[in-house]
C-alpha cells in the first residue's frame, strides 16, 4: 500500500491487493461439503483504500476497503448470471495494531 501522511499520525492508504484461493467447499446445514474448485479461479485482483492513525509510536489503528476487480467465480445457478457484481469479492476491514 502507498501512504499519504497529510499528519505525522494519519496516512491515507492506496494499493493493490492479490488474493489467493485457498479454500473452495460450500457446505449448507447438515450436508456434505460441495467443492467448486472447478467454478472459482485461484487468483484474486482489487484495488485497496483506506486510512491508518497512530495512536502512538507503536499502535495503530486502520481502516480499510478492499474493491474486487476479478470475476472469481462462475455462475453456478442459472438466476446468477443476472447478478454479476456478486461475482466479485469486496470487503471492509477494521483493524488495531502494534508495531515492533
Amino acid at each position: 500500500m502507498l501512504k499519504y501522511y497529510p499528519t505525522q499520525d494519519f496516512s491515507i492508504d492506496f494499493g493493490p491487493q492479490v488474493g489467493f484461493n485457498v479454500y473452495s467447499k460450500y457446505t449448507m446445514g447438515k450436508h456434505e461439503a460441495t467443492n467448486y474448485k472447478d467454478k472459482t479461479k485461484a487468483v484474486d485482483f482489487g484495488l485497496g483504500l483506506g486510512c491508518t492513525y497512530n495512536l502512538d509510536k507503536n499502535v495503530f489503528i486502520q481502516l480499510r476497503y478492499t474493491l474486487g476487480l476479478t470475476r472469481v467465480f462462475e455462475p453456478i445457478a442459472e438466476y446468477w448470471v443476472r447478478i454479476e457484481d456478486y461475482r466479485k469479492n469486496s470487503n471492509a476491514q477494521l483493524a488495531f495494531g502494534f508495531r515492533f
